[in-house]
């Protein structure tokens, strides 16, 4: 919607959407300027398609062909929303009704390929691209890392003092009268 609002050029976007990573120079070592988040963000959103990897239960071949699922879930991303066409024939055989032959299908799959291979696959929460350098990164991790021993240490202060009111909490309601003891 943005992108629409912004009067982007059709095939920017597109290229945005298939692309945006490579078009504003990403690298999962480097810094994340804000200028390249509106790019990265239209790449994630066409190449989103469902992907469950992430909680599978470690059997090989299941792992196997949910990673084929996501990438042939991409084809469909890609072709449904860019062409308006379905593929769904075309993964097994030629048909008649479908615009596009089982060749081609498997040429458009070998494009994603790179960025969905099974035996490089990066599970969907790891997946995760934080803005800004890697110098602020470190401050914000540090930081977190301060607030989290912090809550740590409240907690467990609560917990020291909470234990001897519940205890003397117990002792009171087992000695009411009229209680079963």
């Amino acid at each position: 919607m943005k992108a629409f609002n912004a009067d982007k050029l059709y095939d920017r976007f597109v290229k945005e959407q298939l692309a945006g990573d490579e078009l504003v120079g990403y690298s999962p070592t480097g810094d994340v300027r804000p200028d390249m988040v509106d790019a990265l963000t239209a790449t994630h959103f066409i190449r989103n398609a469902p992907d469950g990897t992430g909680e599978s239960d470690g059997n090989p071949d299941e792992v196997r062909i949910d990673r084929y699922t996501v990438l042939e879930g991409n084809v469909q991303n890609l072709m449904n929303s860019l062409l308006g066409i379905t593929v769904q024939c075309a993964r097994c055989h030629d048909h008649k009704f479908e615009p596009i032959t089982q060749k081609e299908y498997y040429g458009l799959q070998a494009i994603l390929f790179p960025v969905y291979n099974p035996e490089k696959w990066v599970k969907p929460n790891d997946r995760v691209v934080s803005v800004g350098t890697r110098a602020e990164l470190g401050v914000i991790q540090r930081r977190n890392e301060l607030i989290d021993r912090q809550v740590k240490a409240a907690q467990s202060g609560l917990a020291a003092f909470a234990e001897p009111l519940r205890e003397q909490f117990s002792r009171r309601t087992a000695t009411r009268p009229g209680r079963a003891r």
